[in-house]
């Protein structure tokens, strides 16, 4: 992907997939099936999307199947918990300004909290850097938040950190109901992904299936 700059820092150029009759197009429309087929017998509200390690496409799996459900008009919601290294704001071309951990720390209602993109899909960014992510994942706070979402949308997805980079993403299965592992191909290491896959079983998640 090409790279350009924003606030002095290089990132991905991230895609959000328009056209569904396009290759990329019809696998997110499957993965959205597969995703249902998965709900059919205990409902998966709050499901998380993770990986192994940084840069195998976590973010642009969640925000492009986000992007199928809301063409579906579905409500989905997408909330950024990669509070080390975020980037949802990116795909919507947003500042990542007031977010989640102002709310955790009170300064904004959880009625004002989500932004609307363009494209139909309300997400929530990180907000303000925190030098304590694990305290903010573990707060009341947030698990409130997540309550309350649970009964506002039809979906909420939870970008997740990389599983082998904190502790992070398994503090946050506390509250899925589900978790999606995207593997990147000719990158995600097969014993990283063993290890990966099994962080999510010792911490009880119930990992519903695999995006390559």
């Amino acid at each position: 992907m090409a790279k350009r700059k924003h606030n002095g820092s290089l990132f991905d150029e991230r895609i959000i997939v328009n056209d569904l009759s396009s290759t990329a197009g019809e696998a997110y429309q499957r993965l959205q099936v597969n995703v249902d087929l998965a709900s059919i017998d205990s409902k998966l509200k709050v499901i998380g999307i993770t990986s192994s390690t940084k840069s195998e496409g976590k973010s642009t799996t969640i925000v492009n199947l986000a992007n199928i459900y809301a063409r579906k008009n579905k409500k989905v919601c997408i909330i950024d918990l990669d509070l080390r290294r975020p980037s949802i704001h990116y795909f919507f071309k947003k500042p990542n300004d007031v977010g989640l951990v102002d709310y955790v720390l009170g300064e904004v209602d959880k009625e004002n909290l989500a932004k609307h993109s363009d494209e139909g899909i309300d997400f929530i960014n990180t907000g303000k850097h925190t030098p304590f992510p694990a305290q903010i994942l573990e707060s009341k706070n947030l698990m409130d938040l997540i309550e309350y979402l649970k009964s506002v949308y039809d979906l909420v997805l939870l970008d997740c950190p990389p599983i082998l980079v904190s502790a992070d993403t398994t503090i946050i299965s506390k509250f899925t109901d589900g978790f999606i592992f995207v593997v990147k191909t000719n990158s995600t290491v097969k014993d990283a992904l063993g290890d990966s896959l099994e962080a999510l079983k010792h911490c009880g998640a119930n990992v519903i299936g695999a995006v390559m």
